[in-house]
């Protein structure tokens, strides 16, 4: 038997639960904000930055994190290590449909009005911030399938055990030390696995036949195509997602609150962890690209986040929310599942 702590290559499995980067949102003086400079703040709106004076707590609250779940036991049988049985979490079946993505005016008008309600730590709640959602645009997808859970801590270590999958490194994961430990040990191996970039996120994907979603498919399995900001609804509720501070301050158990389900069932698209997409981010192309399965650029500098983290504000943690992320980056707020093709 092989251990989720030795597959993953951490002191305890307590810390792979704690990882995070810079991520960002389009710039508020640069309507096309170039490719190499994004401008404003991260997933939750706090800026990181990588001359910061090292946070001295940080070692030593990860060590406690790490000692909460060090009792852990979950284990992985060698014979285990095939994508189909590492992964029995369901795919919801998402039908061709033609919706519209991205925010209107009025949207974006009342994500200020949200943001100025919760607004903390000096977040920017101008338009400009919101810029990148928009134009709102028609676009048609063909039918797809979607995980219906983020993919969790012991999936990705079936992964890791096979050989397909890299061993996480917690060394320069960012807002590592912000997140509280978990209470119980024996849940670990169901959060949601952070700490992993957009390239660890896609071969995982890839070791399973699938793929990540599009930032459109994302979209639209997450608000059913009504535009809705939230999988519930138009309004904000904040028992229904994973953010905060203090003891909410932290990831749950992936699909253990049915209270913010989208309407095609999938859980925590909004708070846990943020979810990586396939695109990469163009300023100038949002809606602007094919009417029919878009996709982003070929290349570019950034990637993108979608859905908002346990580090989010309400007003960033909408599902039109784009947040821009350096590639290479893996921190401790942004997870990811995985889509297929019908």
């Amino acid at each position: 038997m092989i251990s989720l702590t030795e597959t993953l290559g951490l002191p305890s499995l307590g810390l792979l639960l704690l990882y995070c980067a810079c991520a960002c949102q389009a710039s508020p003086t640069q309507p096309e904000c170039p490719e190499e400079v994004p401008a404003t703040a991260d997933i939750a709106q706090v800026h990181a930055s990588d001359s910061a004076e090292p946070d001295v707590r940080a070692g030593e609250q990860a060590d406690e994190a790490g000692m909460a779940l060090a009792s852990s036991t979950d284990t992985v049988a060698d014979s285990e290590t095939s994508a189909s049985a590492a992964q029995d979490q369901a795919m919801i079946r998402v039908p061709s449909r033609r919706f519209v993505m991205g925010s209107s005016a009025q949207q974006v008008s009342d994500a200020i009005a949200l943001c100025q309600q919760h607004a903390a730590g000096g977040a920017d709640c101008s338009s400009k911030t919101f810029a990148n959602e928009q134009p709102e645009h028609s676009v048609e997808l063909d039918a797809f399938y979607i995980d219906k859970f983020e993919v969790t801590t012991a999936d990705y270590a079936h992964c890791v055990a096979s050989g397909a999958c890299d061993i996480i490194k917690l060394d320069g994961c960012t807002f590592l030390a912000e997140l509280q430990p978990a209470a119980d040990p024996n849940t670990a191996s169901r959060h949601p696995v952070v700490c992993v970039s957009h390239d660890q996120a896609s071969r995982y994907c890839e070791w399973r036949e699938a793929r990540l979603p599009t930032e459109a498919e994302w979209e639209l399995a997450a608000t059913g195509g009504d535009g809705r900001a939230f999988p519930w609804g138009p309004d904000w509720n904040a028992e229904a997602c994973q953010i905060g501070t203090g003891v909410r301050a932290a990831l749950r158990e992936a699909g253990s609150s049915t209270a913010g389900a989208s309407p095609l069932g999938l859980h925590d698209t909004c708070g846990n962890a943020a979810e990586w997409v396939a695109d990469v981010f163009g300023s100038k192309t949002y809606g602007q690209r094919s009417a029919r399965n878009p996709r982003g650029p070929k290349h570019g500098s950034f990637r993108i986040a979608r859905g908002g983290s346990w580090r989010s504000e309400p007003a960033f943690a909408r599902a039109q929310v784009r947040s821009l992320v350096k590639n290479g980056t893996a921190d401790a707020t942004i997870g990811f599942r995985c889509a297929k093709d019908t």
